[in-house]
């Protein structure tokens, strides 16, 4: 039997902690029109997307040109669907908010 009042506490902790992230609303918003499989697909795809670029955000010469390249090809993979492309465009604001050439 599911436990009901376990599952409401869960989910307004994550609200609660998440009200200001971009990736997280990015997911909620979109993860309905996706099946669980591809959401699991979706979200380690753009996941290591994200550690690939983020581990290169304090190189001097970060190539913008080929994360984008990575992106749209990730994009046309899942068909341009909304949870990949915000999901992405999320991920990318984020990098290019923190990068900082050779801190």
């Amino acid at each position: 039997m599911n436990d009901v009042k376990s599952t409401f506490s869960n989910t307004y902790k994550l609200y609660k902690d998440n009200l200001n992230n971009p990736v997280f609303w990015a997911i909620m918003e979109n993860i309905k029109h996706e099946s669980p499989a591809t959401v699991v697909q979706i979200t380690t795809d753009t996941y290591n997307f994200f550690t690939k670029w983020d581990s290169q955000i304090d190189k001097e010469e970060f190539d913008w040109g080929q994360m984008r390249v990575d992106a749209i090809e990730l994009t046309h993979k899942y068909n341009d669907c909304d949870l990949c492309r915000k999901v992405l465009l999320a991920l990318m604001n984020i990098i290019e908010q923190e990068f900082t050439p050779g801190r």
